[in-house]
């Protein structure tokens, strides 16, 4: 099967397995969306009511909390850089600690909700042949691999940030000794530390493709964690450049369809940029109601692109790792 035939069934795939990829992204993407923004929106109001900020002032908060929805570690600064003038430190303690609490709350349920929409698909793409299977059959099925797959991601995490290790502590120590050694140990330092970093890429990027069908292994064949990366570097081996060619390739497709989503998505954000603007001075709850559709229609767009490249981007690697499979077998 060469590289016309796997792009030939991943289409395939996505085809048999559409209504299931939109069932699944319902449930473990867009629902959680809605109500996490409703519950959201409440709270700031909520808080805001209780704040007793001036208007603007709260339209201010409003519009960087609103902004960072989609990304929970911008709370914490959010609430810091926009709460200066409240009426005592108490205050700004209490919000920035409710924040950091829903921050890391929506962290770990989206973790969760991610690892559960990976798995249904990845369980979809080897057992759904003829295309019936439920999306409660595919969740149930994925859900078995839940704590293999976390802990598969949590190693492959653990061993690439241990390949950096030596180079973050050879910045750590230039600047501890910065004063306190001549210029040719600073040149050296400076030289050791990227000579540090690049080989560290260099080792992140060949266990990364080494082990990209890890998950596949773990799914189809029902392995442990160890045992599947070792059968997924086994069968990379000898085709490492030929696995990172397709890698880039369909990274770049996936790239270029997200892109194309984006376009309209900052255009559109741009005239509600504008709106918003002339709002502001002019109606405050309708300018609130601008930033809320425009958070509402990014993550339309970011939602439609993910619900393209995602689940192709499994189906095509599935299909891929059972070529190179079948080829190891040979």
């Amino acid at each position: 099967m060469g590289l016309g035939e796997v792009f030939s069934a991943t289409w395939q795939d996505y085809k048999k397995n559409f209504k299931l990829v939109l069932k699944t992204y319902w449930w473990f993407n867009i629902l959680p969306f809605i109500i996490f923004g409703i519950l959201a929106l409440i709270f700031i109001l909520i808080i805001l009511t209780s704040l007793k900020l001036p208007a603007m002032e709260n339209l201010a908060l409003i519009s960087n909390l609103t902004s960072n929805l989609n990304s929970p570690a911008g709370f914490t600064g959010s609430a810091i850089s926009n709460s200066g003038d409240l009426t005592g430190l108490g205050q700004m303690v209490g919000v920035l600690a409710v924040f950091f609490i829903i921050a890391v709350i929506y962290i770990i349920i989206g973790v969760i909700l991610s690892i559960f929409l990976y798995l249904t698909l990845y369980y979809a793409s080897f057992y759904n042949e003829k295309g019936k299977m439920t999306f409660k059959q595919a969740a149930k099925g994925g859900v078995h691999y839940f704590w293999r797959f976390l802990g598969l991601g949590i190693l492959i995490f653990l061993i690439i940030c241990l390949l950096f290790l030596p180079g973050t502590l050879s910045i750590v120590a230039s600047v501890i000794f910065w004063n306190f050694i001549n210029l040719g140990f600073k040149i050296g330092l400076v030289l050791l530390s990227i000579a540090l970093f690049i080989l560290a890429i260099i080792f992140a990027l060949y266990l990364g493709i080494a082990w990209v069908f890890s998950p596949y292994i773990l799914v189809r064949e029902n392995t442990g964690i160890i045992e599947a990366m070792k059968r997924s570097k086994f069968i990379v081996k000898g085709k490492w450049w030929k696995t990172l060619g397709y890698s880039l390739l369909i990274g770049l497709i996936a790239g270029g369809i997200s892109f194309a989503f984006a376009i309209p998505s900052m255009i559109i954000g741009l005239v509600l940029n504008l709106l918003y603007g002339m709002l502001v001075f002019i109606n405050i709850p309708a300018a609130i109601l601008v930033l809320v559709f425009k958070e509402i229609i990014s993550f339309v767009f970011s939602a439609a692109a993910a619900i393209i490249t995602i689940p192709a981007g499994i189906f095509f690697f599935k299909n891929f790792y059972l070529e190179m499979r079948k080829k190891v077998k040979k």
